[in-house]
């Protein structure tokens, strides 16, 4: 990489939790990671305010091998998180297929766990991984600076 715009071209970063408020429990939105070039990925949650008597939030990734599947399988549980205003990043390896015969994981969204009494959060989770194949950028596509 030759500027930090290069960084956009490498990896990509989707939210599974779009930045809401949570009062109950919630299912993120599924992230297609068939571009990741390789199996670990970042996840990223950002929580701000919280409210309500003694809450707590627990947040699991789970993958699956379609958007639409009806099966997911728990990939990892980050810290559950009893204070607010904070980010907390957890680097996650995806497993294998579960069978030869079955395809390997292309999606994986955050399950949202609330407790406590009334409790309210200010929450987005975050994927983030390496792109299987970077696109070049403008300034790579220029090629070496010349000396006149």
């Amino acid at each position: 990489m030759t500027n930090v715009r290069d960084f956009t071209h490498a990896i990509f970063a989707e939210a599974t939790v779009r930045p809401q408020v949570v009062t109950a429990n919630t299912t993120g939105l599924a992230v297609n990671i068939g571009a990741a070039g390789g199996n670990t990925l970042a996840v990223y949650l950002a929580v701000g305010a919280m409210a309500g008597t003694s809450p707590t939030l627990t947040v699991a990734v789970e993958a699956a091998s379609s958007a639409t599947a009806t099966t997911w399988t728990l990939v990892d549980t980050l810290p559950i998180v009893t204070a607010g205003n904070q980010l907390i990043t957890e680097f996650i390896t995806m497993p294998p297929a579960p069978t030869i015969s079955t395809e390997g994981y292309r999606f994986v969204r955050a399950r949202l766990t609330v407790g406590g009494t009334s409790p309210s959060f200010a929450v987005c989770v975050l994927v983030v991984g390496m792109l299987k194949h970077p696109q070049p950028s403008l300034g790579a596509l220029a090629g070496a600076p010349t000396i006149n």
